[in-house]
C-alpha cells in the first residue's frame, strides 16, 4: 500500500495501515533528467494513429454502496489483476486479504461474480498476483497437494498458493522472507546450458528450463527470486540491477511481457515500506529473464510511481499494442511503444480531459468472457486506499 495525491496535489507520503496522508516536499531537482529521460513530451509525439474518441470508463464494482455498479465488501483495496484460464478476471484484495473473481460486462452486460471468495492468512496485505499453468509450484496443505494455480506476494513479505483441488477456499502461505516488503510478482523460465560434461565428463550440451518466481521487494530495493520449491535462490553478481537509478528509488512491480522483465521504481519512504509520490518519481527497466539489464524504457518526466503495466489489446484505439502504464502516484494512464519506450501519450476521456483514477493499481486485458477483448480492467485503491473500485476502460466509439 502507498501514497496516493491528487493531480493538483504536492506529493506525499502514505504510511504503512495508517492511511494518513502527510504532504512532504519533494525538491525540484529530482525532475532533472538525462539523455534517457522521458521528459514529459506535448501528447503529439509520434503522431496521431488514427482518428480518436478518447476512452471510456466504466466503474463495475467497489466496496460502498452506489460508487459503481455492483457492491462487493470483499473488494477493498484491490491491487494485482491476472486471467484467470476460463476467462475471468481474479483480483487480489490487499484491504481484506481475500481474492476474488469477476466476469461478464461485455458491452452493457452486468458483471458477474463469481465463487469461490479465496481467503488468504488476516496479515497478508496480498499485493500482486499471477496464475501458474504449469505443475511447477507445488504445495501441501490438509492432507491434499498440487500446484499453485494462484500465486500471490504479500507486503508482509509472504508468497500464497490457492489450488482450489487442495483448499476450496483457502490460499496457503509457502514462502516468508522476514522484513520484507512484496509489492508484485511474475513468473519467468530461465533457459540454462546444461552439460553432460558437468554430469559425466562429455561435452554434449543440452538446455534445462527452470521456473522462477521474481518478486519486487520494495524494503530492500531488488528483485528476489524463488524456486519451484518457494525457496528464495542465489541470484547472479548484478542481477536485475541498474547503478544508474538514485538510491532510494526500489522495484515497486514486476512483470514478465513476452520473454522480458519489466520492472517499474518508486521513491521509498523513511520506512521504506511504502512510495513517496510526485512528478518524475518513477523509472521502468527492462530485463532478460537472468537479469541482465536490456533497456532503460523510461525514466521521470510523466512517471509518478508507476505501477500497473498491460499491453494495449487490438481495438484499444490508437494505443493498440501499445505499453499502458498506470501511475499509482496521480491515477494517470501514460503510454509508451512497447519497443522502444517512446512516450505515446496518455488516455483520454472523450471530452479531451485525462482519466484520473484515483489510488490506481493494476491494468489486465479484458476477454471474450470478461469486458471484451478490446477493453482493459483496472483495480484502485480508492478513497486513500479505504476502499475498492474495480472497472474497465476501452475506446470510445
Amino acid at each position: 500500500m502507498t501514497s496516493q495525491v491528487s493531480p493538483a496535489s504536492p506529493a506525499s507520503i502514505r504510511r504503512p495501515r495508517s492511511r494518513v496522508r502527510l504532504l512532504a516536499a519533494v525538491a525540484l531537482t529530482l525532475g532533472t533528467v538525462g539523455a534517457l529521460a522521458v521528459a514529459a513530451p506535448s501528447r503529439a509525439v509520434g503522431g496521431p494513429r488514427g482518428f480518436d474518441h478518447g476512452f471510456r470508463e466504466r466503474d463495475l464494482v467497489s466496496d460502498l454502496q452506489g460508487r459503481a455498479e455492483r457492491q462487493d465488501p470483499n473488494l477493498v483495496n484491490p491491487w494485482g489483476l491476472v486471467r484467470t484460464a476460463n476467462g475471468a478476471i481474479r483480483v487480489s484484495n490487499n484491504g481484506s486479504s481475500t481474492s476474488t473473481v469477476y466476469s461478464g460486462a461485455r458491452d452493457d452486460r452486468p458483471v458477474t461474480f463469481l465463487s469461490p471468495v479465496v481467503q488468504l492468512p488476516a496479515n497478508a496485505d496480498p499485493t500482486g498476483v499471477v496464475r501458474n499453468d504449469t505443475d511447477d509450484f507445488r504445495f501441501t496443505a490438509s492432507g491434499r497437494s498440487g500446484p499453485a494455480r494462484f500465486i500471490f506476494a504479500g507486503e508482509n513479505g509472504g508468497l500464497f498458493a490457492f489450488n482450489s483441488q487442495v483448499l476450496p477456499t483457502t490460499g496457503v502461505q509457502v514462502a516468508q522472507e522476514d522484513d520484507a516488503v512484496f509489492k508484485g510478482l511474475t513468473l519467468v523460465d530461465c533457459v540454462e546450458k546444461d552439460t553432460k560434461d558437468d554430469r559425466r565428463g562429455k561435452g554434449d550440451a543440452r538446455e534445462r528450463r527452470r521456473s522462477r518466481i521474481l518478486v519486487a521487494n520494495f524494503r530492500d530495493a531488488r528483485i528476489d527470486a524463488f524456486d519451484t520449491h518457494f525457496t528464495l535462490v542465489r541470484q547472479p553478481a548484478g542481477a536485475f540491477q541498474d547503478p544508474s537509478i538514485p538510491a532510494g528509488f526500489a522495484p515497486f512491480d514486476v512483470k514478465n511481457i513476452d520473454g522480458r522483465i519489466f520492472v517499474t521504481y518508486a521513491l521509498q519512504n523513511a520506512e521504506k515500506h511504502d512510495d513517496v509520490a510526485g512528478p518524475g518519481n518513477g523509472f521502468i527497466d527492462v530485463f532478460s529473464t537472468r537479469g541482465k539489464l536490456l533497456q532503460h524504457f523510461a525514466r521521470r518526466g510523466v512517471l509518478n510511481s508507476p505501477w500497473g503495466l498491460e499491453v494495449a489489446p487490438k481495438g484499444f484505439g490508437k494505443f493498440a499494442g501499445d505499453l499502458l502504464v498506470g501511475n499509482f502516484g496521480d491515477g494517470h494512464i501514460n503510454v509508451f511503444d512497447l519497443r522502444t519506450g517512446r512516450f505515446e501519450g496518455a488516455l483520454d476521456q472523450p471530452n479531451g480531459q485525462p482519466i484520473v483514477i484515483e489510488g490506481l493499481w493494476g491494468l489486465q486485458r479484458g476477454t471474450a468472457r470478461s469486458g471484451g477483448e478490446n477493453s482493459v480492467w483496472f483495480a484502485a485503491g480508492i478513497q486513500d486506499e479505504a476502499h475498492g473500485l474495480l472497472g474497465t476502460l476501452r475506446a470510445a466509439r
